[in-house]
């Protein structure tokens, strides 16, 4: 906010001349709040990958309890063993997998590439020469190595 005052010379021809005026402050400003940081072991609780390894595992284990719990299953059913899904043991290849197996791989995924993609986004991971397609093309991959061992494995 300037104000501009005309100062008349003592000339005969009188010309004007303008200046500017800086008001002044007499109150003295109050000085801006100190900008606070979490400390370091607070931060590297979300942006190490040793701190998301645990973070997955327990929301892992969350998700195994919420699946113990919610999913109905008669006592002696072998649905006991294989609550989350996951293919049976199989002597023939129609017997490894059942429509709550081969269905429920899907939202399985779905959690744990949504966990790995948040843990991968906080770690600062994703750039334009490591785009997340890429991160994500080496999960599935893993993912479909992962169910053919386990199923190959569960063969009789």
């Amino acid at each position: 906010m300037f104000t501009i005052m005309e100062e008349h010379s003592t000339h005969a021809n009188d010309e004007t001349n303008a200046s500017i005026v800086l008001p002044v402050s007499t109150a003295e400003e109050p000085s801006p709040e100190p900008i606070r940081t979490l400390p370091t072991r607070v931060t590297a609780m979300y942006t190490t990958s040793d701190w998301w390894s645990l973070w997955i595992g327990l929301a892992s284990f969350g998700m195994a309890n919420i699946l113990t719990f919610t999913i109905p299953y008669e006592s002696k059913s072998q649905r006991i063993k294989y609550i989350v899904p996951q293919p049976m043991k199989w002597s023939h290849v129609n017997d490894s997998w059942d429509l709550y197996g081969a269905v429920g791989l899907i939202p399985l995924f779905a959690f744990l590439g949504g966990l790995y993609g948040i843990a991968l986004h906080f770690m600062g991971k994703f750039s334009t020469e490591k785009p997340w397609t890429l991160y994500f093309k080496g999960f599935f991959a893993h993912a479909v190595i992962g169910i053919l061992s386990l199923w190959l494995g569960r063969n009789r």
